[in-house]
């Protein structure tokens, strides 16, 4: 199904740097659980958790521009928010590792082609062993990004150590480009399927049907399970005993998420230019979002309101700039004609 999803050169053009952006800002703060629109590419993406650990919180995200295909369906990927003192920190474990002779590229639910996101490492020029072959022979050494982010690739022996500057959401590398370990959570893959989780002397173990995720069973006896029709996500049964369906048009779009209590969002896009022209909030509150754009393609503004009970309760406008190479130059200019409101909702 990998590639039916619609694209457009507005989103070809700037959804590899602000997809790096969120997902960077991510590695170091916990990723609101809920159903949110990101701005700049009026892309809707929800995150629900399916079960708890003490040590990591097991997550599943949905963004609806990303034509990667997981055991979930098109648009979804599996992370965890792992614990810490200082707050859960968001990280992917759907990633692969490309090894090749003089470059790393690390490939963030799915390729660039897919999501946009891509982070590649290059050697020295002028070196003459591959990174392989350097490693193999005994010498350890760092290879930094080539956007200059903080992120790093800690290369010896034993594969690869990618950081960003937080130990605890590190993630190590075979040789073969899987991934092994995040932090002190040991990540065991079967057939490039990852089928179980172990830290602290508990483990987490995912059963797969068809090439999709049915259940997510952990060793103190909790367990989500998730169920399908046509291979699309239908529903999923958490390990709180809660049950949350989901609704996707012909596309791929996720246009309705119905929560336990019967209430729901929905989402409405405009398919021909594959963004969200608004949102129904589960109270009745209506969200439009619209884009303004001038003869500059590199400038456009975002305007949004919230409408409840036909009550206009806030307007706001965000200007965004980039580079000639797509690159975001400024963002977050923000024009507020009343109060300002939350546009990531939370996950009750």
């Amino acid at each position: 199904m990998v590639g039916l999803k619609k694209s457009n050169v507005f989103v070809r053009y700037f959804l590899n740097f602000i997809i790096f952006v969120l997902l960077q800002i991510s590695a170091t703060s916990g990723q609101a659980l809920g159903l949110g629109v990101q701005l700049a590419n009026l892309e809707a993406n929800y995150e629900f958790a399916s079960i708890d650990l003490p040590w990591a919180m097991f997550v599943h995200e949905y963004r609806s521009k990303n034509s990667y295909e997981n055991s979930l369906g098109p648009g979804w990927c599996n992370g965890l928010h792992i614990k810490t003192p200082n707050g859960p920190i968001h990280i992917n474990i759907e990633a692969n590792l490309i090894i090749e002779d003089q470059k790393l590229t690390l490939q963030d639910c799915g390729s660039k082609a897919q999501i946009g996101l891509a982070t590649v490492f290059s050697a020295r020029i002028g070196d003459k062993k591959s990174i392989k072959d350097r490693a193999k022979a005994g010498e350890q050494f760092v290879l930094r990004d080539s956007d200059e982010s903080g992120m790093a690739a800690s290369v010896s022996k034993d594969g690869v150590l990618i950081s960003f500057g937080l130990l605890q959401a590190a993630r190590q590398f075979d040789w073969n480009g899987t991934l092994t370990a995040v932090g002190s959570i040991k990540i065991i893959s079967i057939d490039k399927q990852i089928s179980r989780l172990e830290a602290d002397g508990q483990a987490v173990e995912l059963k797969y049907e068809n090439n999709r995720l049915i259940s997510i069973s952990a060793s103190t006896g909790t367990k989500a399970r998730f169920r399908f029709e046509k291979n699309i996500l239908t529903e999923i049964d958490n390990a709180w005993l809660k049950k949350y369906q989901f609704i996707f048009d012909d596309l791929f779009n996720l246009e309705s998420v119905i929560y336990p209590d019967k209430t729901s969002y929905i989402v409405f896009y405009d398919k021909s230019k594959d963004v969200v022209t608004s949102l129904l909030h589960r109270n009745g509150c209506m969200e439009p979002f619209s884009a303004i754009t001038t003869e500059d393609k590199n400038n456009y503004k975002i305007q949004t309101s919230l409408v409840c009970n036909e009550i206009l309760q806030s307007q706001k406008t965000e200007i965004f700039r980039f580079n000639s190479d797509g690159k975001l130059s400024n963002a977050g200019d923000k024009q507020w004609d009343k109060e300002s409101h939350t546009i990531r909702h939370t996950n009750n």
